[in-house]
């Protein structure tokens, strides 16, 4: 199914809305530190990013500051992209040779916001 996404991205100082078509990616959310008092997950609630892709692109609102990136498979990591500075919404072209089925991961302080994607190559 083929949705619309309207993200807010910053130009030149300023925001400009863009509406994206794209099949969105059904994120789960799973903590990935845990241990003694220091080191306690926030108690607060976790937005859980909004991702949609679009042949090889990836839209990802609602993820702010640094934040890692991987499509791993059950050999491992294929890819890794880590994004800094992120305002709240990043497009990102994954390389065409990368081709099957994914599970996107993106690793954000505390959490790792999981989905399954699946790259097919056009040729």
């Amino acid at each position: 199914m083929v949705l619309a996404c309207w993200m807010c991205v910053g130009i030149m100082g300023g925001k400009q809305e863009l509406q994206i078509e794209g099949e969105e990616v059904y994120m789960s959310i799973n903590p990935i530190k845990s241990g003694g008092l220091d080191n306690d997950p926030p108690r607060s609630p976790v937005e859980i990013p909004q991702v949609f892709i679009d042949g090889y692109t990836l839209y990802i609102t609602g993820v702010n500051g640094d934040y890692v990136l991987q499509l791993e498979t059950a050999d491992g990591v294929d890819y890794s992209l880590p994004i800094s500075g992120s305002t709240g919404s990043d497009m990102v072209v994954l390389p065409s040779s990368l081709s099957g089925t994914y599970e996107l991961c993106l690793y954000v302080g505390y959490y790792c916001f999981s989905g399954e994607i699946d790259l097919q190559l056009f040729l």
